[in-house]
């Protein structure tokens, strides 16, 4: 076969193999390492092409008090660095579920220690209570925390 007609079938081979390592990389209950390319709110980034929901913690809203705020601190300590991710088998809406961390410091804790967010136990086994401050433990827990 000439050259020049081989060339689309190594393309396509070539869009496939990428396809597959970026796969990978984003599977459930795997491991994810790559650079936080935008903050959504308290406990939701992107890390690389993963929308991810922290494990563990809920922060506030955007629209409930500190809700801008936890958004605001979270993209201060996490935009444009790198991320190293565990990825549990679960999902939350179209989000992958997942402990970060940056610089080895658990995001969940860091967020919870901030007073931005409360440990979430019926998701995080109490792991972050021992963290929460004065300020997170005034943050409304969400029903589901408690596994309702």
């Amino acid at each position: 076969m000439p050259r020049t007609k081989r060339l689309p079938y190594i393309v396509i081979l070539a869009l496939a193999v990428i396809a597959l390592i970026a796969f990978q990389a984003i599977r459930p209950g795997g491991q994810l390492e790559d650079v936080v390319g935008k903050v959504i709110d308290g406990d939701t980034l992107y890390v690389g092409p993963a929308k991810i929901r922290l494990e563990g913690i809920a922060a506030p809203e955007l629209d409930e008090p500190l809700g801008p705020e936890a958004r605001d601190f979270l993209t201060v300590i996490a935009l444009g660095k790198p991320a190293r991710c565990d990825l549990t088998s679960e999902r939350s809406f179209d989000r992958q579920v997942a402990v970060c961390r940056i610089d080895g410091q658990d995001l969940g804790k860091v967020m919870v220690e901030a007073g931005l967010a409360r440990d979430c136990p019926h998701f995080s086994g109490g792991r972050y209570e021992p963290f929460e401050t004065e300020q997170s433990r005034r943050l409304p827990l969400p029903g589901y925390c408690l596994g309702d």
